[in-house]
């Protein structure tokens, strides 16, 4: 496999930039910090030298972990620093219920698990692959119920995308190669009969406009919400993707906090954004 070098220059400069919000930030202890940062970079020096391969390359932190990328521990960083911020401006106590719908190998699971201990977490991840990794790497974990499959707007099959490299950019699309199946939020959780979810997080590349229409049920009973949105691509269109959140007098989710990835004052290519339901108060 063939590195592309100036992407990792890129990706050294971000870790760069993580490390001091990392430090400022991290709920975990000094010691776990300063191990954590050390592997990070063990691992991207590594794969200067040595392929990554997906389902193989790993590295020991609390147990065994199979990362997701040549950039190994880099997107689990990510997900510590600016997931935790905005679940911290959330100000969740004690939650309940969380879903993790593209759920890749679990590094948004291992983090709200370690906030949460006692919360029951539903994983969704459709691709087999992928899915093997994150079931190695947190399926053994108290109160983590994990599900193979997409969700959509309706139940069908799919062709998906598979990016070895970096599985984050896997996405599904008719030039995939891998068959998934698609069911619709609402009616994966049917049958668990859940009163309320505490948080709900939508990482879907591009797919999160059905994953909304396939979750009215879910929504409704949701209080708050972190949802990526990729502006850059013209195939996702913002307003279209929010409309989906304003469905009064069920829900209507107002954003409380926004994670923008280019770290720039005014430009927004893509970001994380915490939404409130402000009509879950009203119940």
């Amino acid at each position: 496999m063939k590195i592309n070098f100036i992407r990792h220059l890129k990706y050294l400069s971000y870790s760069l930039y993580l490390d001091r919000e990392f430090l400022l930030t991290s709920p975990f202890s000094f010691l776990y910090n300063l191990k954590f940062t050390f592997l990070k970079y063990f691992i991207l020096a590594k794969h200067l030298l040595i392929d990554f391969k997906f389902g193989k390359s790993c590295v020991t932190l609390d147990k065994t972990i199979f990362y997701n990328s040549v950039y190994g521990l880099v997107d689990y960083q990510a997900s510590i620093v600016h997931h935790y911020n905005l679940i911290k401006l959330s100000k969740l106590e004690k939650p309940e219920v969380i879903i993790d719908i593209g759920s890749n190998v679990g590094f948004f699971i291992f983090l709200t698990k370690k906030l949460f201990p006692d919360a029951t977490i539903f994983g969704i991840e459709p691709l087999p692959n992928i899915f093997a990794a994150l079931s190695s790497n947190v399926g053994n974990l108290d109160g983590v119920i994990l599900s193979n499959v997409a969700v959509g707007d309706e139940i069908q099959s799919a062709k998906m995308i598979f990016d070895s490299v970096d599985t984050y950019q896997s996405r599904i699309s008719q030039d995939g190669k891998v068959s998934i199946q698609v069911t619709t939020l609402d009616e994966l959780l049917k049958d668990r009969n859940l009163s309320k979810v505490d948080l709900l997080k939508i990482d879907v590349e591009g797919f999160e406009e059905k994953v909304l229409r396939g979750a009215h049920g879910i929504l409704s009973i949701s209080k708050y919400l972190i949802l990526e949105i990729i502006t850059s691509d013209d195939q996702v269109i913002f307003s279209k993707v929010v409309s989906k959140l304003h469905n009064p007098p069920h829900y209507s989710f107002q954003i409380r906090g926004i994670h923008n990835f280019d770290r720039h004052k005014y430009y927004v290519s893509g970001a994380d954004y915490l939404f409130e339901n402000v009509l879950y108060k009203i119940r």
